[in-house]
């Protein structure tokens, strides 16, 4: 299946006619506020951002969007909208995926962002240390559907840190090993992603 998928793959076929690779889609790294109004300014950085972009605020599409001579950064102001929303960038090569770092909270507090978990397994009992930003000290930890029973929040504000321990875990057929860790805190709950995983061991 390797070497199938590596004799019909686009860069082996271009590299045979002698033409260059596809380019790679656009990438939303980080916008310059996380929360704010409808018209407020946005900066987007990231990478892929050429001629044709376009920018949604959640699917509220954004006007006249303006981007870089680099291709790497773009302004904009923000469409009218609701909640906690994604902004995403679409190309002729595609569109960017949702990250946390580009959300976008309309009318209220900055949104809550894990960036990291240690350990990323363990057993119930253990101590997690989670880092991201917006933690304030009402943060609850939910590993999966349950809370942890011990939450120490170490830092508030960017970054912020937070020690919690890992609750018994949901067992029985069909329940994964390998579950979403989220933090609740101003109201807002941390989106799910491959940074915030957390495996439990066998017991």
């Amino acid at each position: 299946m390797g070497q199938v998928a590596y004799q019909h793959a686009n860069s082996t076929y271009l590299g045979l006619l002698g033409a260059p690779d596809v380019l790679p889609g656009p990438v939303v790294r980080a916008i310059t506020s996380n929360a704010g109004k409808a018209g407020s300014g946005i900066g987007i950085g990231g990478s892929g951002f050429g001629e044709g972009t376009a920018v949604d605020f959640g699917t509220v599409p954004c006007q006249d969007p303006f981007v870089s001579d680099d291709g790497q950064a773009i302004t904009v102001e923000a469409p009218p909208g609701v909640g906690v929303v994604a902004v995403r960038v679409t190309t002729h090569l595609g569109t960017s995926p949702a990250v946390p770092f580009g959300q976008f909270a309309y009318d209220g507090p900055d949104p809550v962002m894990i960036t990291s978990i240690a350990p990323t397994s363990g057993r119930k009992g253990d101590s997690v240390t989670i880092v991201g930003v917006n933690f304030n000290s009402d943060a609850q930890v939910y590993f999966g559907d349950n809370p942890s029973p011990s939450v120490q929040v170490k830092r508030t504000g960017q970054p912020s840190e937070i020690v919690a321990a890992a609750p018994a875990p949901t067992t029985g057929a069909g329940k994964p090993r390998t579950i979403d860790v989220t933090v609740l805190s101003n109201g807002y709950s941390s989106p799910t992603g491959p940074v915030a995983e957390f495996t439990y061991k066998e017991l």
